[in-house]
């Protein structure tokens, strides 16, 4: 699985959040033990200053939970 790319924008998510939850989840894909998707797409991240875009995250949250199915 190769690494995302997001934007980062004034208001989006928290940049160390989002990357520690997408490392998680590779992590747990890789060792066969996949989250169910449904946690995937419901993950919550605090919005900060300079954050990765909100949109760009979600979407490729969605593309995981989707190919999981």
């Amino acid at each position: 699985m190769e690494s995302p790319y997001f934007s980062v924008q004034l208001r989006g998510y928290d940049r160390q959040q989002v990357d520690r939850a997408i490392e998680r989840i590779r992590t747990a894909i890789e060792l066969g033990s996949p989250p169910h998707p449904d946690s995937i797409v419901s993950l919550e991240f605090q919005r900060t200053l300079r954050g990765y875009d909100r949109y760009q995250v979600d979407e490729y949250l969605q593309d995981i939970a989707d190919n999981l199915k």
